[in-house]
């Protein structure tokens, strides 16, 4: 039981050490109180040479206690110290403030805008078509003849005769116009007949007192005729026409002229 009792001390005693070489604190640490079963000494068998054999003594089995068991002493033997090696950290809290939250905005109302009237259409008015002044055309080169005649008397029973014949017009008058003067039953014709012409010059062919142009009478021309005329009895009159071949004459109004003596 000696035996057995110094063995448990060796292994104490080294655990001791061996704990402290591990860089246990200082801090002495109070002996817990470890129940053990006390076996006994293994006797030896004595050989035939008279030596006997010692077994190995039996080790406890060494629990450790909470740390909040108070140190006890049992058999008067100490048990191996249980303990932390470190003191347990310290672990701080800290509360995370709790974001307030944010307030929503508040919307603000749209203000509903207020239907706009559809303006009626105002009718176009159609506008009225001016009508175009259709320009005056321009009239074609035309023969336009006239006559006159004059009587001068210059004592009884004779009488000078003067007959004038020209083209109007904007163009000539073609050859083969002729002018015929045609005496009342009151007045008989007799010569020399006299031609003057101007504006141009003009061949005529005069049988009696009829006249017939050889060539075209062109525009602006005038030819005065002159003859003497007897009258027997009055009143008498004498009368001249000049006639356009072809139709060629646009105003025929103005060839025939007539004059009376009173």
């Amino acid at each position: 039981m000696l035996r057995s009792g110094r063995w448990l001390a060796i292994i104490v005693t080294a655990g001791a050490k061996a704990w402290g070489a591990c860089g246990t604190p200082a801090t002495p640490v109070p002996a817990i109180a470890v129940p053990m079963t006390a076996q006994p000494a293994t006797t030896g068998t004595p050989s035939e040479s008279g030596s006997s054999t010692v077994s190995a003594p039996q080790v406890a089995t060494v629990q450790p206690a909470s740390a909040a068991t108070p140190p006890a002493v049992s058999s008067g033997l100490l048990s191996p110290v249980s303990s932390s090696s470190s003191s347990s950290p310290t672990v701080t809290l800290t509360s995370t403030p709790t974001p307030s939250p944010t307030p929503a905005p508040t919307p603000t109302p749209t203000a509903t805008p207020s239907p706009t009237p559809t303006p009626i259409p105002t009718p176009t008015p159609t506008p009225t078509a001016t009508p175009t002044p259709v320009p005056t055309p321009t009239p074609l080169a035309a023969c336009d003849m006239a006559v006159d005649k004059v009587m001068q008397p210059t004592g009884q029973p004779n009488v000078y005769t003067v007959v004038v014949v020209s083209n109007v017009g904007s163009g000539q008058c073609p050859a083969g116009t002729q002018a015929v003067d045609n005496p009342g039953s009151n007045i008989t014709l007799s010569g020399p007949l006299t031609i003057t012409q101007t504006g141009g010059t003009v061949s005529w062919n005069c049988v009696g007192f009829a006249c017939t142009a050889q060539n075209p009478i062109p525009p602006g021309y005038v030819a005065q005729f002159s003859f003497t005329a007897t009258v027997n009895q009055k009143p008498a009159t004498n009368c001249v026409r000049v006639t356009v071949p072809q139709s060629a004459d646009v105003n025929i109004n103005n060839n025939y002229y007539c004059v009376t003596v009173q």
